[in-house]
């Protein structure tokens, strides 16, 4: 427990600096926010800072694992309302992940080169823990669910995750095509992996 914080004053001050750091994260990329802007929001000392999060890049990592759980919640509960074939539900659930990532500025950080590469300059090893743990975290318990509720066949768990990531890393070249070629790269690739692992009916 950071030193002089009662438990409640010490869960207030770490959800503040959450909370600092995704509005400004958003609004100014990670290169562009300081710790001493995300302190200075929350009314702490730097050395504050430090006692919850060891760096700016971690606390962003944090707060992307939090945004993309919470993504991935509403948005299959919205999933399971639905009342289609399994392939038509995994498409609309897809295009629904895919619009809302587009408007989110935390995942657009993420989808943008010469962040990726800062990040990858201070943490080299934070993109690859960060992926094992959305994993096993977030998207293995995902893809359970989906064959769960009838809606994936009975695949392996990392062959499915592979091949919705492919998905969303088509993200990171939209702005290489035409909007008209992109939206029809991208029709073809939920095509493509709907057909090989969703369920018929």
């Amino acid at each position: 427990m950071p030193r002089g914080f009662s438990s409640d004053e010490r869960d207030r001050v770490r959800q503040k600096i959450i909370d600092v750091g995704l509005e400004l994260f958003g609004k100014f990329g990670i290169r562009k926010t300081n710790i001493e802007d995300i302190t200075k929001h929350c009314g702490i000392a730097k050395g504050t800072f430090y006692l919850f999060f060891p760096s700016k890049e971690q606390l962003f990592l944090h707060i992307f694992t939090a945004v993309s759980a919470e993504m991935h919640q509403s948005l299959f509960k919205t999933l399971l309302a639905s009342r289609v074939p399994p392939k038509e539900k995994l498409k609309t659930f897809l295009r629904a992940q895919y619009q809302a990532i587009g408007k989110n500025p935390i995942f657009n950080i993420v989808f943008n080169k010469e962040e990726m590469e800062y990040l990858l300059r201070k943490n080299p090893e934070a993109l690859s823990l960060l992926s094992a743990q959305l994993d096993e975290q977030q998207y293995i318990p995902f893809i359970e669910q989906m064959k769960q509720v009838g809606i994936l066949k009975d695949i392996d768990n990392l062959l499915a995750i592979g091949e919705l990531k492919l998905v969303f890393l088509l993200f990171s070249h939209r702005a290489d095509y035409s909007a008209k070629v992109y939206d029809l790269i991208f029709e073809r690739l939920l095509d493509l992996v709907t057909y090989d692992i969703a369920r018929e009916a």
